[in-house]
């Protein structure tokens, strides 16, 4: 099946843009106030398998097998025809198991929500992108160092990859871009955070974490921000604070934690809000070995 798209379409917050990858594959892409929501439905002949097969998580490996996998980046530019870097890699399989990547390194960051469902002819996987959550740091080309925020303009590329079928097909949509509102994306374009480690404190059990806050306009930022430490899926607030950067201004951050001794897997996060409570920055969840307890 030969899929036509247009090279360009723009959505306004509530709407919506259907992509036929194939005549059992199409995605729905949502512009919301706070992200970008993804529907997948993928109609499938051989439910029973798929059913069978992936009940279970553990059919981790999202790359061999049923998959929906998409390219994009919120770097592009209106007259782009290719996912260009610095793009992101995001996948999910029936068994609900889920990846995203951010230049090929893997960002987990468990702001991405994602959801899976069996149907009775077909799986279907739906996914939201919050504005906040896309990486801001310093991204290196050859000669080149800038630092990026999020774009209007958005190119994406949708990929299925099936074999339940008894034939193993992989099928792609062309690339193509969405427009977003400028006053939509404005709010997440003035924070950067970069810069993002976690190291040992001097006592056992201490971590450090360290990160800059970048403000790119020309007028001050004023809000707030958190730092959270991930203990599984719970959270515990580790340090908030009032937040004041000049315009075109920088602000380092460091803090000293205990950890608990607990037997979990533990990460950082940190939150930045603006003046009017709006999360305008959330990292990824940045790994912390546990000095407790070996996984």
């Amino acid at each position: 099946m030969s899929v036509i798209l247009p090279a360009l379409v723009a959505l306004a917050i509530g709407q919506s843009h259907l992509v036929k990858i194939d005549d059992r594959t199409e995605a729905r892409i949502t512009v919301q106030k706070e992200s970008v929501k993804i529907n997948w439905v993928c109609n499938e002949s051989n439910m029973a398998h798929v059913k069978s097969y992936y009940h279970k998580k553990n059919r981790w490996n999202l790359f061999i097998g049923e998959n929906v996998d998409l390219w994009f980046t919120p770097h592009s530019y209106k007259s782009h025809k290719v996912v260009y870097p610095p793009n992101y890699r995001v996948m999910s399989n029936p068994s609900g198991n889920f990846f995203s990547a951010f230049l090929g390194v893997p960002r987990p960051c468990k702001d991405f929500r994602h959801e899976v469902k069996l149907n009775d002819k077909s799986w279907t996987v739906e996914w939201e992108i919050p504005y906040a959550a896309l990486e801001s740091g310093t991204f290196n080309k050859p000669a080149v160092s800038k630092t990026y925020s999020p774009n209007v303009y958005w190119a994406f590329q949708f990929n299925r990859r099936s074999e339940s079928g008894g034939k193993k097909t992989y099928v792609k949509s062309p690339a193509f871009v969405i427009e977003l509102p400028k006053d939509l994306i404005a709010p997440y374009q003035q924070i950067m955070l970069y810069n993002f480690t976690a190291k040992n404190g001097k006592a056992a059990g201490e971590t450090v974490v360290d990160f800059k806050l970048n403000n790119r306009f020309k007028s001050a930022f004023n809000g707030k921000l958190k730092i959270v430490l991930l203990e599984g899926s719970a959270e515990t607030v580790l340090k908030e604070q009032a937040v004041t950067i000049p315009a075109q201004g920088n602000m380092a951050i460091s803090h000293t934690a205990k950890l608990p001794e607990k037997a979990v897997k533990f990460g950082i996060k940190v939150y930045v809000y603006d003046a009017k409570g709006l999360l305008v920055r959330v990292s990824y969840d940045l790994p912390v070995k546990n000095p407790w307890v070996a996984f």
